[in-house]
């Protein structure tokens, strides 16, 4: 399979191999980021990612992310 020239996945693959992290640990970060840039909002970060906020709070669930719930 070819893949035509995309300067941005070539920049994704030096960051990973510069980092020595794999596409997961990308994952994480990228999300964890796309929240941050809309000031904690999971429903921002996904609409920036394109990602349903349900699929935000499973990783942030599945990642020990979710903030405990006042009592």
């Amino acid at each position: 399979m070819k893949i035509k020239n995309d300067p941005i996945i070539d920049s994704v693959i030096k960051y990973l191999q510069k980092n020595k992290i794999g596409i997961k640990e990308f994952e994480n970060q990228l999300i964890v980021k796309a929240v941050e840039l809309n000031n904690g909002s999971k429903a921002g970060g996904a609409n920036l990612l394109g990602l349903s906020t349900r699929s935000i709070e499973l990783k942030f669930k599945e990642w020990g992310l979710q903030k405990k719930k006042k009592k």
